[in-house]
């Protein structure tokens, strides 16, 4: 999960940055966490679904930052602990993974998901058989004949992992027996 920091002091981004990183977060592209500074930054628009959290020394920021998108603001100065809490607060609220499908196609938390008819069979198979572990020759099966030839299942799951990634949704691979549908309980 990525940050990213928009604070106007260099000392205070610092101390942000690293309180950030100890709780699993780093710096990349598309944020899972956005930390801005208020009181020299407008919030940004929340495109991504980042948590949002707002730093301002002024209070009567608070009603403006949360129809802006804003999960919640920090009072400068504010403690570790306070950051801990929000951090805490948002993932207990985060939903679990909803999934769907709308006449041929998947849909994870309203998404679309694009998938190929390959990788839409498997994504279909694992789904529907979450509560066990799927078998290769299951798998091979759902691709038709020439998948137990080639390394068709394996490909497909690949770019079916790379799709799901960031979706809570995970396949796992169990070495000589199959694969497993897992969600991450968030």
């Amino acid at each position: 999960m990525s940050i990213t920091v928009q604070i106007a002091d260099p000392a205070l981004a610092r101390m942000c940055m690293l309180e950030a990183k100890r709780h699993g977060f780093c710096e990349g592209r598309d944020p899972a966490l956005i930390l801005v500074d208020l009181d020299h930054f407008d919030p940004p628009t929340n495109e991504s679904e980042a948590l949002i959290i707002g730093l301002s020394a002024d209070p009567s920021t608070l009603p403006i930052t949360r129809s802006s998108g804003v999960y919640d603001v920090l009072s400068l100065p504010f403690s570790v602990r306070e950051f801990e809490e929000i951090l805490y607060r948002y993932q207990k609220n985060k939903k679990k993974c909803v999934i769907t499908q709308e006449n041929d196609r998947w849909l994870i938390n309203g998404r679309a998901l694009p998938l190929s008819q390959g990788e839409a069979r498997l994504f279909a198979l694992l789904y529907r058989n979450r509560d066990r572990l799927v078998s290769d020759t299951e798998l091979q099966t759902a691709l038709g004949d020439s998948a137990t030839r080639t390394n068709t299942v394996a490909v497909y799951l690949y770019r079916l992992r790379r799709k799901l990634k960031d979706t809570g949704v995970q396949i796992r691979t169990v070495r000589q027996k199959g694969c497993q549908w897992i969600e991450e309980t968030r």
